[in-house]
């Protein structure tokens, strides 16, 4: 597998290639997006990372110029940044890509485990270290054990497929019907870490439930992701300005579900 890095910095530049580097996958390297642009016009790749600062241009204007391009608007593209994000950095970059890595506490393995999602790697082929690191990311003793989620869905078939899920990987469940119920239980069960919102329910649906939410103070850092039936631009944009942290498309994919807990957890 063909994988292009776009990195200026020379240390994360070494870090993610001793990270990724495998039998299994090709490692080619450019510093600047003019490099990076030549690169892809005389070579064929099966993944992109992406650093949003690069010293002749920046990473938005790498994906909007990638994704105008028929040989490159298909090619997965995983941002890996230490940029603090704003809201309306974060909606604009999830027009492109659903990948966003926070350099941070535990993204290597996310890095890791994003990169082989997209190169469909087989696990057996991985060096020691990286059965490692996957192994660590994958076990649910790791770091969801004991941390407490709300599921927030009005379809009983949906909390439990969720809540079995999660239970799975070691966290505790709880669970509203709708967005009412979701201000309660939060009054109610002071310790959860983080909140999994479906955007369309009665009485009171996501948009409207996490903009309440997010008026209390005590809440003002809680972790929501919002859970949406539709892929439209317009809906995650909504999702993000009610005030969730991110969001998932439904039928949900329960391998990027966990994989998403575990970077709002421990960012």
């Amino acid at each position: 597998k063909e994988l292009l890095i776009i990195e200026d910095d020379k240390p994360t530049l070494k870090a993610i290639e001793s990270l990724l580097k495998n039998k299994l996958i090709n490692i080619t390297k450019a510093e600047t997006g003019k490099d990076a642009l030549t690169i892809l016009e005389s070579k064929t790749f099966d993944c992109i990372i992406l650093d949003l600062t690069l010293p002749d241009t920046t990473g938005f204007e790498m994906l909007k110029k990638l994704k105008s391009s028929n040989k490159t608007n298909d090619l997965p593209v995983v941002i890996y940044t230490g940029k603090e994000l704003t809201k309306a950095e974060l909606k604009e970059l999830h027009k492109f890509t659903e990948s966003i890595v926070i350099k941070g506490a535990s993204t290597p393995e996310t890095l890791l485990d994003e990169v082989s999602l997209y190169l469909h790697s087989d696990g057996s082929k991985f060096s020691l270290k990286q059965k490692k690191i996957m192994a660590e990311l994958h076990n649910p003793k790791h770091v969801l054990k004991d941390k407490k989620v709300l599921v927030v869905d009005d379809d009983s078939r949906n909390s439990y497929a969720l809540s079995k899920a999660l239970k799975d990987a070691g966290m505790k469940v709880v669970v509203a019907e709708n967005g009412k119920m979701a201000i309660d239980k939060l009054e109610n069960e002071k310790d959860v870490d983080i909140v999994l919102m479906d955007v369309m329910m009665p009485i009171m649906n996501g948009y409207e439930a996490t903009t309440e939410i997010r008026k209390y103070a005590a809440y003002k850092d809680l972790p929501i992701i919002s859970l949406t039936a539709k892929a439209m631009p317009e809906d995650k944009a909504k999702c993000l300005e009610s005030g969730a942290n991110d969001y998932l498309t439904k039928p949900v994919n329960i391998e990027k579900l966990l994989n998403l807990v575990r970077l709002w957890l421990y960012r």
